[in-house]
C-alpha cells in the first residue's frame, strides 16, 4: 500500500501546486487543464482530484500558497533577530523577497497577473497579501522618518511599494540578463541604496 502519511500527502500536494503554477504561468488559466497538470506532476488525474475539486480551486490554492510564503518571510524578518535595526531589516527583507521570487517564478507570475487583473482569478487574495507586506514596510520607513533617517516629505507608502514590487519583479529581470556576478544580497543592497538611503537628508556613511 502506498504511504499516506501527512508528510507524504504534503509533498504530493506541493508537487501538484508546483506543476499547476507552471501550467497556469505558461498557458494561462483558460488554456490549462487538470489533465495537463497531472501529466506535468507525473501523477494520475484522479490523484489530483483527491487534493482539489476543480481547476479554479487549484489556482486559488497556488495563490494561497505563495501568499502564505510571502507573509511568513515578512513575519520572520520583522520579528526575528532582535539585534537588527530598522535600517537593517529593509535589505534583509529585500533579499528574502528576491530569493523567493527566484524559487517561485511561476507563482510570482500568477501573483501579479491576479493583482493587475490579467487572470481575473484570486485578485482579492493577492492584493490583500501585498497590502499587508507593503504596510509593514511602510511602518519601518515611518520609523526611519521619525529617527531623521528618511526625509519626512518622501512618501513612505510609495517607497514601501517600490521595495516590495521591485524585489519580486526586478530580481527576475536581473536573472533574465544573466548578471551572475551579482548575488541576490548585492542586488538587495542596490535597491536598498536607491529606495531607502536615496531618500536620506544626508549621504550614507
Amino acid at each position: 500500500m502506498p504511504s499516506t502519511s501527512p508528510e507524504d500527502r504534503e509533498a504530493k500536494r506541493l508537487r501538484i501546486l508546483m506543476a499547476a503554477a507552471t501550467e497556469f504561468a505558461e498557458y494561462g488559466f483558460n488554456n490549462t487543464s487538470i489533465e495537463k497538470i497531472a501529466e506535468r506532476a507525473n501523477i494520475g488525474k484522479g490523484t489530483v482530484y483527491n487534493y482539489t475539486h476543480s481547476k479554479e480551486q487549484l489556482f486559488a490554492e497556488c495563490l494561497q500558497h505563495f501568499c502564505e510564503e510571502l507573509l511568513n518571510l515578512f513575519e520572520v524578518t520583522m520579528t526575528g533577530d532582535s539585534e537588527l535595526t530598522v535600517l537593517q531589516r529593509i535589505p534583509v527583507l529585500s533579499d528574502k523577497l528576491a530569493d523567493l521570487a527566484n524559487r517561485r517564478k511561476d507563482f510570482v507570475t500568477l501573483f501579479f497577473r491576479s493583482i493587475f487583473g490579467a487572470s481575473g482569478v484570486g485578485r482579492d487574495l493577492a492584493v490583500q497579501s501585498a497590502r499587508e507586506i507593503i504596510s509593514g514596510i511602510e511602518r519601518l520607513i515611518v520609523q526611519g522618518q521619525g529617527m531623521g533617517i528618511v526625509r519626512k516629505d518622501a512618501s513612505a507608502a510609495l517607497m514601501a511599494s517600490m521595495v516590495f514590487m521591485n524585489r519580486l519583479i526586478f530580481s527576475r529581470m536581473l536573472d533574465s540578463l544573466e548578471l551572475l556576478d551579482h548575488t541576490h544580497a548585492e542586488q538587495a543592497m542596490f535597491l536598498y541604496e536607491v529606495h531607502w538611503r536615496g531618500f536620506k537628508t544626508e549621504p550614507a556613511l
